[in-house]
This record gives structure tokens, sequence and C-alpha cells, in this order.
């Protein structure tokens, strides 16, 4: 990965799966998440404290491992920290856990194939066993929306990704990782135990509007290129360029955001 200037880290679809154990209604299988890609253990409390206050006394492990700039080291690697991290509490689980997590996969996918040595081997069900692992899961919830603003396309959070040389979005069903049942999708989807939610957007266009402020000894012409990346990035997306203490008199003027508003 890494090997072309465009390459983007997509967020290949947020994982959640809450089902209560067998036979109650007020027990909850343990809970393990695992932070993303840049990110630790802290970005996550608070989503730990969420999970904790809907279903209080649920047990939660938020890994603490391959945090912020360590989170680039091989993904092999990883897994094997990972593992090491989680094996004791998933041991005390004899009903399983529920495992909330990131992943990922590139816009270019030559790119991908060649120089990515671990999910291509998962979704490709190169090894038997990965997939015979993804089938024991007893639901898969999939959860995205276009005001999502870091998963790129959105609808990767959902299996959907970019057509072939084309910026057009395929659903997860068009995609031959879903076609072969590469890894399991398939059968997992005909068996019912698939579920998709999309959050819609609260703006019209799917975007917030941005306001743009220029640096010390700069004015808002200097931003002129960064706004017309963000409109062609995000046609329609309402953007504010301020249009105030340009050039020297940024450097003289207190800054106080009343003084702009």
């Amino acid at each position: 990965m890494g090997m072309a200037s465009q390459l983007q880290i997509v967020l290949f679809g947020l994982l959640l799966v809450f089902l209560c154990h067998p036979g109650s209604v007020t027990t909850y299988r343990p809970v393990v998440v695992l932070h993303g890609i840049l990110a630790s253990d802290t970005a996550m409390e608070e989503f730990v404290q969420y999970i904790q206050t809907a279903h209080p006394g649920t047990q939660v492990l938020n890994v603490d491992a391959y945090n912020d700039l360590f989170s680039v080291l091989p993904m092999w690697n990883q897994m094997k920290g990972v593992q090491a991290k989680i094996q004791s509490f998933v041991d005390g689980a004899p009903d399983g856990v529920h495992m909330i997590c990131y992943s990922q996969d590139p816009y270019h996918q030559d790119l991908y194939y060649q120089h990515c040595d671990y999910l291509p081997l998962l979704n490709n069900g190169t090894n038997p066993a990965y997939k015979t692992n993804f089938l024991n899961l007893q639901q898969l919830v999939l959860i995205g929306g276009p005001d999502d603003g870091v998963i790129t396309p959105w609808e990767s959070s959902q299996f959907g990704f970019y057509e072939d040389n084309s910026e057009t979005v395929a659903d997860m069903k068009s995609q031959s990782f879903y076609t072969k049942d590469s890894f399991g999708l398939r059968t997992l989807d005909m068996q019912g135990k698939i579920a998709r939610y999309t959050i819609p957007a609260p703006y019209a266009n799917g975007y917030r509007p941005v306001v743009v402020l220029h640096g010390v000894l700069s004015s808002n012409d200097s931003m002129t290129d960064l706004v017309q990346f963000i409109q062609k990035a995000h046609p329609a997306t309402d953007v504010l360029n301020v249009d105030a203490y340009n050039d020297a008199v940024s450097n003289r003027i207190p800054c106080f955001p009343e003084t702009i508003m």
C-alpha cells in the first residue's frame, strides 16, 4: 500500500454486532473495541462509554495496541500483537464476543493487490479457514451514510466500492468477492445474517458547510485553490472563504472570534 499519491485509506465497514446471550434480556456478550489507522485506544473511550451506558454491565475491552503511528506497521504483525492482547478476554467468554473495528481497502486496486499482503488474502478467500471463521458470525451489522466524512466512498462501510477505473460506486452484491463468495459474504447474506443501515445526511447535498480562514500574513485570495479543491471533491458544498484581516492587518489585530463573525 501507499505506492501512489492518490491512494486512499478506506475504512471497509464498521462491523457492529450486538446480540444478547441466548435466553437473556439483561446480559450482553463482551465487546472488543479496536481503533483504526492513525488512531489510538483513547480515541475510542467515548464509544466505550456509550456501550456501557446503553448496556450497563457489559464487559468492554478497548485494545491498547499499535496506537497512532504504530498503526501503520505491517498488518500481519499487528494481528499477532492484537491476538495476544485479547486472547484471555476472548477465552473468558464461552459464548463469544462482539468485535468492533475498522479495516481498509485502497482506491487503486492494482497497487492494492500488488503491494498489500493482508486484506487481499482475506477478501479472495485463499485460506479456507478464513471463510469458515467468517461464517461463524451470527450477525454482521454494516452502518454507513453520506455524511461520514472519513470513509471514502462511504458505501464501503457496507462492502460497496468503486467500479473498475471509475468513480461510480457499485453495491456490495455487485462486488466480485460477493458473487464468488470468496470469504463467505454472500452465504452470510443468504442466511439473513447481514443488516445494513444507512444514516441519512443532515444536509441537502450530503456535506457540512465549510468555513475557510486564512492564516497570519495571508489573505482569503490565498485560499482560493483550497476552496476549489473542496468544491470539486464535494460538489454543491457550501464554502465561505472569509474575507477579513488580510495580509499585514492579520498580524496587528487581536484574534478574537467575535471580530470576524
